[in-house]
C-alpha cells in the first residue's frame, strides 16, 4: 500500500473513534438524584 493510503485509512479510523466516543458521551444519561420510580399503578410495569 502507499503511504497515501495508509494515512486516509488511519485518518478514517482515528475519525470513527472519536465521532464514536463523542455519541457515547453525548447521549449517555445522567444520574438524576432524588427521584423515585413512577408506575402506572399496575403491579405489571415490566
Amino acid at each position: 500500500m502507499t503511504t497515501f493510503w495508509s494515512l486516509y485509512i488511519t485518518a478514517l479510523t482515528v475519525g470513527t473513534l472519536i465521532a464514536l466516543l463523542w455519541l457515547v458521551f453525548a447521549t449517555r444519561k445522567g444520574e438524576a438524584k432524588g427521584t423515585t420510580e413512577k408506575t402506572m399503578g399496575h403491579s405489571y410495569d415490566g
